[in-house]
């Protein structure tokens, strides 16, 4: 009896766990034979091992989309769903590499930031905000070329990233932006503007350098009036 089933069953047990775990058993070929001696039990068998590999087929599916989606997750803004400061910091330097690696490369960023949001925000409610950021990510996002990445860089503050773009190409695309948000009627009555600096690349700034020269710039478009945009 031991021979016949229970030697055969604890076999197939460990069959089992060796797919489980990914496992070629060194002995397989001769598990395998064990088994098939014994027609019911080879039955068992077949139909156990088809079912682990299903089973094991769908975990892996269900693993990858899930990995997938924590991928994307770590890498967009939880509101509006364009990129958030972490990833377009990744994609800052890349391209400051490139730009470094290859005479001929440039790139220029954009720094946006919404005027007078903490009004909006007093005045209707943060959900109510919510809602214009997201008409406003809308709107720029409308007037971005597929190669542009556009990240939330904090509060209502926006970062263009345009590869291979000089500071004339860079500045074309913010004065689209900036007139198309004052141009456009937003779910709320209040007045919708934007500012922005712009800066290009050369090889004599670092990235924080870069960054903080947009910064300034922006500070400049804000202290000169708001819903302008300084180069």
């Amino acid at each position: 009896l031991g021979n016949k089933i229970i030697t055969p069953l604890k076999t197939l047990e460990q069959h089992i766990k060796d797919i489980i775990e990914g496992k070629k058993s060194e002995n397989n070929q001769d598990d395998n034979n064990l088994i098939s001696d014994y027609e019911e039990i080879n039955t068992i068998a077949n139909g156990i091992e088809k079912l682990t590999h299903h089973s094991l087929f769908q975990k892996n599916i269900e693993l990858a989309a899930k990995n997938e989606l924590l991928e994307k997750l770590s890498q967009t803004d939880y509101l509006t769903g364009i990129l958030n400061r972490r990833k377009i910091n990744e994609e800052l330097q890349k391209e400051y590499q490139r730009a470094k690696r290859y005479d001929n490369s440039t790139f220029s960023i954009v720094l946006l930031d919404v005027d007078w949001f903490k009004n909006i925000n007093d005045t209707y409610g943060h959900d109510k905000g919510d809602i214009v950021l997201k008409e406003i990510v809308s709107v720029i996002s409308s007037q971005l070329r597929i190669t542009d990445n556009l990240a939330r860089w904090g509060g209502e503050e926006f970062l263009i990233l345009c590869p291979s773009t000089d500071l004339s190409g860079a500045a074309t695309i913010a004065k689209k932006i900036q007139s198309a948000i004052e141009k456009n009627n937003f779910s709320i009555s209040h007045k919708i503007t934007i500012s922005g600096g712009v800066c290009e690349y050369n090889n004599s700034l670092s990235l924080d350098d870069l960054i903080i020269k947009a910064d300034y710039k922006l500070y400049e478009a804000k202290s000169k009036g708001r819903n302008q945009i300084i180069l």
